[in-house]
């Protein structure tokens, strides 16, 4: 073969898309170790062009001949005389009598698997997986038409939609795949939407789900075909390289057996192409002959919408309704099993043959409770783990409760069933509150764990062995670490597949190996944890970004050197670090990521913290915060790293100034007051025309103020429960933006809440307890300003030093012998997000008529974060700076002082329609804030404003400034 099409420029990117795949696979470890070994072992630019050289010159065979495989249960259940209900806590000792136990998972004996309950994985070297990648970037692309598009939710390629050619490549960069997530959700979601859309319009639905028993080992792929398909859907196409494909298949079927034509291989990236060409002829034959108002398949997985389809009263009613004829998709063999048509291999599973019939005329509970347990399952992710760890707990929910009837009856319990999903959600909360702050109930929670992952239950949830691990890890336990490995290789230690002795041991060698990948995986993340035979490979997994990035307190640190050599990533004094510290944290340079390429898009706001932290430890030698160079050099790098460009945001643009009177008399360095311009431009959305507004009511323990200070911030799981609650409550009332007061949140959060902002894009405004960095003591507010550059949701994070500490504060912070950081000149910024335009005051900073006054004519709302007793006072402050500027005032204080409102410039009787104070709860309260009104009464002359809508604009308003307040196109 001569691969002269083949550039090492494609072979890099087929390396970038293999790493970015196998960085999100939470599944197949070996080939994560695998990978991570490679790019270690020898410099990376030197391998891959080996691995071009060796393609051109057809010298592959070597590596195709070294495929082997490894065997991992699909499930594993207990096998003995008595009756056992699948999965279900339940013994039937008699016809009347049935016993509900909760020690069914302990092994009795050997644990025999048969051929049905487990699977073979490829295992090959890394050049196979890019010959893999590489003949779906240049050739099997070109199987998918659009009609294996409509219908496939799995494995779907993402294509370069800029792309004017009839045959659009894959698009550039490192994703290969759309997130499996995101589609998943679309294939169940749009068919449900569908039938509802039906039954609203007064026709009966019948839900048909299918799904093919053992798909890809019963497959047969004939090559033949394949490159007969790819020439004609592109006369140009190679087929080189599906060549050279169908070589490791073949190999990977010859150590299976000695079947003619090979099977799909579980763990390469082509089988998901492969399979969706495969069975796109009975996708197109199913919708040929049921004609249905919604068909798709993820994978093997149908689901399809019938329209005014009735079932009938008779057990052969299906057959007589979908399988007459010689052309139907469907046929029965002689035992009575559905096979494909034409797929002589292929049957459906008759298990999970299920069909829901819906009339428009009676309730449609089973459709409506389904929704709801999709919709309660998808927020326990999209939602804070904020739930009290007293009611919390894995028994909870790791099972699910079977009834036959009422739920209040206990005797109508008729079965309990493990939950894996909900085993999984309980694991992840408990590794983030332990990441977040460290002060949970670990005994609890521990012998939870021994109790649940027993015997058959370890075995069966072997996927989660890696969140056990880990989550003894973040709780530094390495004792119960030891304990679970022990229990696992027991647990392994008995089991067997059934009448094959060689398959038995290959399969306990499997699982060995995944263990001792899964602890490898969480001793990356804590460095104490590992010993010397693990201590290479956790280090190639750090090197390589390859760990689990989410579970850092930090994760943008693994990107820099100083974070790759820290023990302990996932300990939050990762904050002292960066805040005292004179180790480089900045970003890795391109040599370094040219040898490890990053496996993830760095996000926005990873870089703002960084340059925050970089400017927080440099303080004490710059002793400016220079508006120009510290925006310059994020904006820099935002677009280095392709997060923004001229035409999207951020971009600074034309300053106010006030600068520093000649008079000699005047000495005070903060008359010089900057104000960069600051400008957010959503290309997804036009200007807002309202905003709804989240105003908190929290409390500001002054104890927290103070120990802040004293630079021994307070971080318990009190606190953090409160910041969760009150950021899923905002996610809950759809609010645009989220206010909170002065020294509100901890430093640790600053992650949390950038987070947050991205995912639901609100903007939150707040104020960060104080920092201490040698021996200055910083008070920043922080505005989170979400935005979408094309197509991910990304967060700018712009902090701003306090210009005015209060003289109490200044008591304080010389108290405990630090210093007040002072810059040259006063700086605010004018901040034009999605075309409202605001500015943010920090307390003190309000009582400075002159640096108000700036701001006139040129902001629609002003927020003010404070910690302030002296609500008399502000209230003044705020009433007369709502008229005089003639802009909404958003003011968020603590709860026991009060005075938190939204403020409008009206009549005295309309100006504060919202004022709320004390409480023991935290809560939130929302108000929409109406900007094009505001602007419609600005832009009139005075004498012609209506003033029962709001008090006049004042003397010296300029409203030709009015309209300069949208971002123009």
């Amino acid at each position: 073969m001569e691969a002269k099409n083949i550039t090492l420029e494609d072979v890099k990117e087929a390396y970038g898309k293999l790493k970015t795949y196998v960085y999100y696979d939470n599944f197949n470890l070996s080939l994560r170790m695998k990978l991570a070994k490679y790019e270690n072992m020898d410099d990376l630019d030197r391998s891959l062009t080996g691995f071009l050289k060796s393609l051109q010159e057809n010298s592959l065979s070597n590596s195709i001949n070294k495929i082997s495989t490894y065997i991992l249960p699909k499930k594993v259940k207990q096998k003995d005389k008595v009756k056992v209900k699948e999965n279900n806590y339940k013994d039937s000792i008699s016809d009347k009598i049935t016993i509900v136990r909760n020690d069914i998972s302990k092994i009795k004996g050997e644990i025999t698997l048969s051929e049905c309950d487990y699977n073979h994985y490829i295992d090959a070297p890394i050049e196979v997986y890019l010959i893999d990648v590489l003949w779906i970037m240049k050739e099997g692309l070109y199987l998918i038409n659009n009609e294996i598009k409509d219908n496939c939710y799995g494995n779907v390629l993402v294509f370069d939609k800029e792309s004017e050619e009839d045959n659009p490549p894959i698009r550039k960069g490192t994703y290969l795949f759309e997130r499996y997530y995101d589609k998943y959700q679309k294939w169940r979601d749009n068919g449900l939407k569908i039938a509802r859309e039906q039954i609203n319009s007064n026709n009966s639905v019948l839900l048909t789900c299918l799904d093919i028993q053992r798909f890809y080992p019963t497959s047969q792929i004939d090559f033949s075909k394949v490159k007969n398909t790819l020439k004609k859907r592109d006369k140009s196409s190679k087929t080189e390289l599906t060549d050279l494909l169908e070589e490791i298949y073949n190999k990977y079927q010859s150590i299976l057996t000695e079947q003619k034509l090979p099977q799909i291989p579980i763990g390469l990236l082509s089988s998901g192409v492969l399979a969706n060409w495969y069975l796109n002829d009975f996708d197109i034959a199913i919708k040929e002959r049921f004609n249905p108002v919604y068909y798709g398949r993820y994978v093997d997985d149908i689901f399809m919408v019938l329209a005014n389809v009735k079932p009938e009263d008779s057990e052969d009613w299906f057959d007589k309704k979908f399988l007459y004829g010689d052309n139907s998709p469907l046929k029965k063999d002689n035992n009575n099993d559905y096979k494909l048509t034409n797929y002589d291999n292929l049957k459906i599973n008759s298990g999970k043959l299920k069909l829901f019939y819906f009339s428009p005329e009676y309730p449609i509970a089973v459709l409506d409770n389904f929704q709801k347990r999709l919709d309660e399952n998808s927020s326990a992710f999209w939602f804070l783990p904020e739930d009290d760890e007293s009611t919390d707990s894995l028994n909870n929910e790791g099972f699910d409760i079977v009834y036959e009837d009422s739920i209040n009856k206990f005797r109508e319990i008729s079965g309990i069933k493990n939950s894996k999903y909900g085993v999984s959600v309980f694991l992840a909360k408990q590794i983030k509150r332990e990441i977040i702050c460290k002060d949970s109930d670990r005994h609890k929670i521990k012998d939870e764990i021994f109790k649940y992952f027993k015997e058959t239950t370890l075995l069966d949830m072997y996927s989660l062995w890696e969140k056990v691990f880990t989550y003894f890890v973040v709780t530094n336990d390495k004792k119960s670490f030891s304990m679970f490995r022990k229990m696992i290789e027991k647990a392994i230690s008995q089991l067997r597949i059934e009448n094959d002795s060689e398959k038995s041991n290959s399969l306990c060698r499997s699982l060995i190996s995944y263990c001792k990948y899964c602890m490898t995986m969480a001793k990356a993340l804590n460095t104490d944890f590992q010993d010397e035979e693990d201590k290479d490979l956790t280090t190639y997994l750090r090197k390589t970004y390859l760990i689990r990035q989410h579970y850092l307190p930090l994760p943008i640190i693994i990107y820099t050197r100083s974070g790759i050599e820290e023990k302990n990533l996932v300990s939050n004094d990762i904050y002292t670090s960066l805040t005292q510290s004179t180790n480089n944290f900045c970003l890795n340079t391109d040599e370094d990521s040219n040898k490890h390429p990053y496996p993830r898009k760095i996000h926005a706001h990873e870089i703002c913290m960084l340059k925050l932290f970089e400017y927080i430890r440099t303080f004490s030698e710059k002793k400016i915060m220079n508006e120009d160079e510290y925006i310059g050099k994020i904006i820099k790098e935002l677009k280095d790293y392709k997060l923004g460009d001229d035409k999207t945001i951020p971009k600074t643009e034309k300053r106010l100034t006030l600068r520093k009177s000649d008079n000699k008399t005047v000495d005070n360095p903060k008359i010089a007051v900057e104000i960069p311009k600051i400008s957010f431009k959503d290309e997804n959305a036009e200007d807002k025309q309202k905003i709804k507004v989240a105003l908190s009511n929290i409390k500001i323990n002054n104890k927290d103020i103070i120990e802040s200070i004293k630079g021994k911030s307070i971080l318990n799981s009190k606190k953090r429960q409160r910041h969760f609650k009150l950021l899923n409550m905002a996610t809950q009332e759809n609010a645009n933006c989220l206010i909170l007061p002065e020294t509100s949140m901890p430093i640790e959060l600053l992650v949390t809440y950038a987070e947050h902002s991205r995912r639901k894009q609100q903007l939150v405004i707040l104020g960060i307890e104080h920092v201490i960095s040698h021996n200055y003591c910083f008070n920043f507010s922080v505005v989170f300003l979400p935005y979408v550059y094309k197509g991910k949701k990304e967060v700018f994070i712009l902090p701003r030093l306090k210009n005015h500490y209060s003289p109490n504060e200044c008591k304080e912070v010389l108290r405990y012998n630090h210093f007040i950081p002072s810059t040259e000149k006063a700086t605010y910024h004018l901040i034009n997000w999605k075309g409202i335009q605001f500015t943010v005051f920090n307390c003190y900073e309000l009582a400075d008529v002159l640096h108000r006054s700036l701001f006139r004519s040129h902001i629609d709302i002003l927020f003010a974060i404070e910690y302030n007793k002296d609500t008399y006072y502000y209230s003044n402050i705020v009433e007369s700076t709502c008229r005089d500027l003639h802009c909404y005032f958003i003011q968020a204080n603590t709860s026991d002082y009060g005075d938190s409102r939204l403020s409008i410039p009206k009549k005295h009787d309309y100006m504060t329609p919202v004022k709320i104070k004390g409480g023991d709860n935290d809560t939130i309260i929302t108000f929409d804030v109406d900007i094009e009104k505001l602007r419609a009464f600005q832009v009139q002359n005075p004498i012609y404003q209506n003033k029962d809508e709001f008090k006049n604009t004042p003397p010296g308003f300029d409203s030709k400034n009015v309209s300069n307040r949208k971002i123009e196109n």
